[in-house]
This record gives structure tokens, C-alpha cells and sequence, in this order.
């Protein structure tokens, strides 16, 4: 229910030069485009907030973290197979238009 204090609390455990590294679902991915509010990442219980780019960065000044780096994860989720025809093309293509289900994020102290 509030990120910024996860967040807070993560970097107060960070030993020098340690890392956290967040998976974030991405409201934008491929899967949502397809699935819309059958999207398992829609679940009020478990993701009652989403980020932007902008909106992560904003947590991470606040909790005194930078981003060192950001990747996306798990590109195809089983759900959205019956709606798509997969190929690495397909892959590749979610992937440069950051639309993997998830993204991540690592952390350091800025």
C-alpha cells in the first residue's frame, strides 16, 4: 500500500555498494494491451498502485536510491498465447517497445 515506504525501509537494509532490485508490473505491456482488465497484474489485492518511468524515478530520489539500471522481464505470458502468433520475432519486437509484463529495476544508493 505505499511503495515509497518499502522503499525506504529496503535502503535503510542496504549494506555498501548493495542493490535492490524491484519487479514492477508494466501497465503498458503487450499482455494488458491484449487482456485489458483480465490482466492477473489487475488484482486490487496484489498491485493497488502502477508506475511510470517518471513516477519510479521520483520514488527512488525520494527513498535517496538511484536506478542503475532497468531491464524488462518475461516478455509472453501464458494468458495472451491463444491471441498472438509467438516467434522471436514477436519477442523482440515487445521487448523494444517496452512491453514485457514486468519491469525491473536495480537500485543502488545514490
Amino acid at each position: 500500500t505505499d511503495p515509497l515506504k518499502n522503499l525506504l525501509s529496503s535502503e535503510s537494509l542496504l549494506k555498501p555498494n548493495g542493490h535492490i532490485i524491484a519487479l514492477v508490473p508494466n501497465f503498458h505491456s503487450r499482455a494488458m494491451k491484449i487482456l485489458g482488465v483480465g490482466t492477473p497484474t489487475l488484482n486490487p489485492r496484489e498491485h493497488i498502485q502502477f508506475f511510470s518511468q517518471a513516477s519510479i524515478n521520483l520514488c527512488a530520489e525520494k527513498a535517496s536510491l538511484k536506478i542503475i539500471r532497468h531491464l524488462q522481464e518475461l516478455p509472453i505470458i501464458d494468458l495472451i498465447y491463444p491471441y498472438l502468433q509467438f516467434s522471436e520475432k514477436l519477442v523482440s519486437e515487445i521487448m523494444e517497445r517496452q512491453e514485457a509484463y514486468y519491469d525491473v529495476y536495480i537500485f543502488q544508493r545514490a
